[in-house]
């Protein structure tokens, strides 16, 4: 899950320039995981060390958006989404950012699928 929050902020351009940012290089994953109650975000960095989660959210889509909020702003400084949720899928829209002339949309399957 880590690849598709780090893709779409590459291809908005709001990942910051390499050394901008040292936490954001000590970032290893990110995933959601069952616990009781409901699903739990967890974003796990480099020397083994995670963060508990904080809270536990009914379903894996809550999870998923409140854990990419949090990692948004990690890698990038800000909680904002880089991405639009459309039922089941993320897109990711924009002109001339990220290195993509023009306008241009991706669009990911949503991994709460």
């Amino acid at each position: 899950m880590l690849a598709i929050v780090e893709t779409a902020l590459f291809a908005k351009d709001r990942l910051p320039a390499v050394g901008r940012n040292p936490h954001g290089q000590d970032v290893a994953s990110f995933h959601i995981a069952a616990r009781p109650g409901g699903w739990a975000p967890t974003i796990t960095f480099k020397g083994g060390s995670a963060g508990s989660p904080a809270k536990i959210y009914p379903s894996k889509k809550e999870a998923f958006l409140a854990g990419a909020g949090t990692l948004c702003r990690i890698l990038s400084g800000s909680k904002k989404l880089p991405f639009v949720v459309e039922g089941d899928t993320l897109m990711v829209a924009g002109y001339g950012t990220g290195g993509f002339p023009g306008i241009f949309m991706m669009k990911m399957p949503a991994p709460w699928i």
